[in-house]
């Protein structure tokens, strides 16, 4: 394939992260994000190819291996929609798993908006959110 013309969305993610490293709890959205990226690059380096294999089929008689080039280039074309369709409905269902930072700071965030003076949570906030989720007190008198 031909050589990167634009800069390398993998490679900023990467220093995103060496500047803010995530937790292993982040591991999911992180190896999406990077998959995300990737497919980012790729789809510049494709379209150059599939263009150019284009002006090919345009100029000379079809052959059987410059069809399947194309076949093959229309291959990971399908694969990168699929990536782009199917993407954000992961997130979106780590994000309900509280498997991403933005999902943990909602469930962790006082009612006020305030974490602790370190820009997490609160130790007060992080009581009132596990205090949110229990189950009601039973009256054991009213057997």
């Amino acid at each position: 394939m031909p050589a990167r013309r634009t800069p390398s969305v993998l490679t900023a993610l990467q220093s995103a992260l060496r500047a803010q490293p995530a937790g292993a709890q982040d591991a999911a959205t992180v190896a999406l994000a990077k998959r995300y990226a990737l497919e980012l690059d790729d789809a510049d380096v494709i379209s150059t190819a599939a263009t150019k294999a284009l002006r090919q089929l345009a100029k000379a008689d079809v052959e059987d291996d410059l069809f399947e080039k194309f076949e093959a280039l229309a291959a990971r074309i399908e694969q990168v929609h699929v990536a782009a369709t199917i993407g954000p409905k992961l997130l979106a269902a780590l994000e309900q798993l509280g498997l991403t930072p933005k999902a943990r700071n909602a469930i962790l965030a006082t009612p006020g908006g305030g974490g602790g003076n370190d820009g997490g949570p609160s130790p007060l906030g992080h009581l009132r959110a596990l205090g949110s989720n229990r189950a009601p007190a039973v009256d054991s008198s009213a057997s």
